[in-house]
């Protein structure tokens, strides 16, 4: 099951296309001073945009940025003169401090009215840790050109933590349960262990409701993996607080209190 669901969110987070980001940061020409001065500012759409990182950690792409210009660009300006920025930078007050790697952007298209500016950004994820990049694209020019930034936040997750912390979990849960529902068998077996478990993974019945719970607590893993962006973030933090998931799903604390009691 676990195999399945990782192969479809892989499939899923590929990215459609290939794209010629071929512009990397400050590679711009020089270019004549713009007179009058013209102000770039993010179209609607284009002023905040976010990319997630699953179980793939290639290339994505983040298309179709739009600059509008504030008064029609002159023939003059080419797009080798439009010029990039970017800096991305890990958050959270507890999280080591980390950049995410420099983008490459495709070259950049002024529309036929030269009132607006188009490219896209490539970002590769190899290598990154888990987290919330947090930054802006800030595309300038010569002279006379004012700059617009595009806020942007990029969201990666630990697949690899992910996988073992289910299984870890899966396991810590069947153990508590066999531990349970065997110990209320105990007395029947003359206080032993081993004739208790054995007859209790001997019981079919036990086996459906087993399977059972345990689907309900991968279920509950697997919706914690998917509302969160950047999970696996904080490390082995979030692989303990599957197990805990997991756990509270099947009524860990109550069949520990059950289990001290006896």
């Amino acid at each position: 099951m676990l195999l399945v669901w990782l192969a479809t969110a892989t499939a899923a987070s590929a990215a459609p296309g290939v794209m010629q980001c071929n512009r990397t940061v400050d590679d711009a020409t020089r270019g004549k001073r713009l007179k009058p001065p013209i102000a770039l500012t993010p179209a609607a759409g284009s002023a905040q945009r976010q990319l997630n990182f699953g179980a793939d950690r290639g290339e994505k792409v983040m298309r179709r940025l739009v600059l509008s210009a504030s008064k029609r660009l002159p023939p003059t300006l080419t797009s080798e003169q439009i010029a990039f920025e970017a800096l991305l930078s890990r958050s959270g007050d507890s999280l080591e401090s980390t950049d995410f790697a420099e983008p490459t952007f495709t070259s950049p298209k002024i529309s036929a009215d030269r009132r607006s500016i188009v490219f896209s950004a490539c970002f590769d994820a190899s290598g990154i840790s888990a987290g919330k990049y947090v930054g802006s694209i800030t595309v300038s020019g010569p002279v006379g050109l004012g700059a617009a930034a595009v806020s942007v936040t990029v969201n990666a997750k630990d697949s690899g933590l992910f996988v073992l912390g289910v299984i870890i979990a899966i396991i810590a849960a069947f153990l508590l349960l066999l531990v349970k529902d065997a110990s209320a068998v105990l007395s029947e077996h003359e206080n032993k262990w081993r004739k208790a478990f054995g007859a209790t993974v001997a019981d079919p019945r036990w086996w459906v409701i087993t399977v059972g719970a345990l689907a309900a607590a991968f279920g509950a893993l697997i919706t914690a993996y998917d509302t969160d962006p950047a999970w696996g973030a904080s490390g082995f933090s979030s692989l303990w607080t599957l197990v805990g998931s997991a756990l509270a799903a099947i009524g860990g604390q109550s069949i520990l209190t059950s289990l001290k009691s006896r």
